[in-house]
């Protein structure tokens, strides 16, 4: 494995996959990102980082956690590549039950699909509530990180 990354570089996508042993196979990592149908064969070091982010994601849900935490999944995706995984992050905690904890600087995405939200700077908590009332809030978000 590489430093830094979830991934064991010179292992396919395919057997980066089954390390995962879920009981039905890797199918079900397939069926929430077809973009890794198409690159089964290929070793995980000649993939693109967002790539690799995408892998690291389905073999941690093909462990099928109770809790899941996520630290800046928009790293290294783009923003197509982002826009499809959050909603499937979404649907995993409203099909599966899955508690999940998503660190995200880029606050729409992670408004987008978060149920309740926290601001935190400097690691001090400055505001916490509904991600929906935060996401028609912008300005209180503002005030609560940088101040009035």
């Amino acid at each position: 494995m590489c430093r830094g990354s979830r991934v064991f570089h010179r292992l396919t996508v395919a057997e980066n996959l089954r390390l995962s042993r879920s009981p039905g196979g890797f199918g079900p990592a397939l069926d929430r990102f077809p973009q890794l149908s198409g690159l089964l064969d290929r070793r995980c070091g000649a993939l693109s980082g967002g790539e690799q982010q995408l892998l690291a994601i389905a073999k941690t849900l093909l462990l099928r956690p109770r809790v899941l935490l996520i630290d800046e999944t928009s790293t290294g995706l783009s923003p197509v590549a982002v826009q499809r995984t959050l909603p499937i992050l979404r649907r995993l905690a409203d099909t599966e039950g899955t508690a999940i904890v998503l660190v995200e600087q880029h606050i729409d995405h992670a408004l987008a699909v978060a149920d309740e939200a926290v601001v935190l700077h400097h690691g001090r908590i400055v505001l916490a509530g509904r991600a929906a009332d935060l996401r028609t809030d912008r300005d209180r978000i503002r005030r609560a990180y940088f101040g009035s």
